[in-house]
């Protein structure tokens, strides 16, 4: 055999490996449907597949329900891994909650943003860059700033929140001339009551936590509570998600039901620095 007949069957030999390995690959790594059919919590819907054929949009409830209720909201996502982890467990608990999503991450994000959205949880705007400084500078520098971000949320899933939360919340950086000028276009923020303190340090332990959060609904607890609690599901906050389960059980034994905030539910609001 000649060195030319010798390359060319090394070459047929490879090429014959390549192809049969990627089907088998292809088989055993599957994708788009078949992927989300195996692992829904973890595969989302893609963009493209949402705006070709767009379900029907959730309606949110236009009255606080009665009785003790818990507002479970997270800030800064969504996170391609820890946001799916916070979705089904509300899922395997049939619950909703509220997110105030940040413009950069829906960007990066539009297929989770819209797999969030469509499971029936109420989405708010936490302005797009999260940026103290540039935020607080002047009403002006928010406004602009929000906006970007409702852009963003229209265009991926076809609303314009008129919930929001302020980055770090709403003192002492939110003063009275920016809530005069986003109350005046129609605009409810939204603080919290309690804290899980996830975002205190980096990598907070799930029984920190839990601990945290716990302590704070126990204090708080009382036959009309209405709890507003805040966690978040942004990137390395994967023990947010952890410690999730057991501050739902935790409320549940105590008699409350889920809500979601709209602009029709009473806002948590810190007092404004004079």
């Amino acid at each position: 055999m000649s060195i030319k007949q010798t390359i060319l069957l090394f070459i047929s030999v490879y090429l014959f490996i390549f192809i049969v390995g990627g089907i088998g690959y292809y088989y055993t790594h599957p994708t788009g449907s078949a992927a989300l059919s195996q692992n829904p919590a973890l595969v989302v819907l893609s963009h493209k597949e949402y705006q070709q054929h767009p379900p029907i949009k959730p309606a949110l409830p236009k009255k606080e329900p009665s009785g003790k209720i818990a507002y479970l909201t997270f800030d800064d996502g969504p996170d391609r891994y820890v946001t799916p982890l916070v979705l089904d467990t509300l899922k395997k608990e049939n619950i909703k909650a509220t997110f105030f999503v940040t413009g950069e991450a829906a960007s990066a994000n539009k297929d989770l943003l819209a797999k969030n959205y469509l499971a029936g949880n109420s989405i708010g705007n936490h302005t797009y860059s999260h940026n103290y400084r540039l935020l607080y500078k002047k009403p002006q520098s928010f406004w602009n700033d929000f906006k970007r971000a409702e852009d963003i949320i229209y265009q991926d899933i076809g609303i314009r929140p008129h919930i929001f939360r302020c980055p770090y919340g709403s003192y002492p950086g939110f003063t009275a001339p920016f809530r005069q000028m986003m109350g005046g276009k129609g605009y409810v923020f939204f603080d919290w009551d309690i804290d899980s303190t996830d975002s205190n340090r980096r990598n907070m332990s799930v029984s920190s936590i839990r601990t945290a959060t716990l302590t704070q609904i126990n204090r708080l607890d009382k036959q009309d509570a209405r709890l507003v609690i805040l966690f978040h599901d942004g990137g390395g906050h994967k023990n947010s998600a952890l410690a999730l389960p057991d501050v739902i059980h935790d409320l549940k034994k105590r008699g409350y039901a889920f809500g979601v905030l709209t602009p029709d539910v009473k806002p948590v609001q810190f007092k404004a620095k004079t």
